[in-house]
């Protein structure tokens, strides 16, 4: 009897922990979704790093740090990303960021975005 007890435990156990993961993953959790598709109806906060080394070398040392380094491809991919969400570009806009200047751009897990500027 104490075998069969600790057999239906284990068992209920591990299908209430089974189905708990099932329905985050139905709701999106866990999903990444990319930096562009984020972009494109990004809408909350976000800051502005001023980037000094954006090609990762050591010009500056007293400078911001470096952006991390993205293919042009990638780079083009973005901001293309941010140029079709025009609330978005008018607050870049009136930060003084121009779409050119966009050296990185990262999302963080709290939902805020960093945009890497030179």
């Amino acid at each position: 009897m104490n075998r069969a007890a600790k057999f239906f435990v284990v068992a209920f156990t591990l299908s209430v922990g089974l189905g708990q993961t099932t329905y985050a993953s139905n709701l999106g959790f866990g999903r990444q979704v990319s930096i562009e598709q984020a972009l494109r109806s990004f809408d909350g906060g976000f800051n502005i790093e001023h980037v000094y080394n954006w090609h990762g070398l050591p010009d500056r040392r007293d400078g911001p740090r470096s952006a991390p380094v993205r293919t042009e491809t990638e780079m083009n991919d973005i901001r293309a990303s941010i140029a079709e969400n025009e609330s978005l570009s008018r607050k870049l806009a009136d930060q003084g960021v121009a779409l050119k200047n966009i050296a990185n751009v990262q999302k963080a897990l709290n939902g805020s975005v960093t945009f890497y500027v030179r």
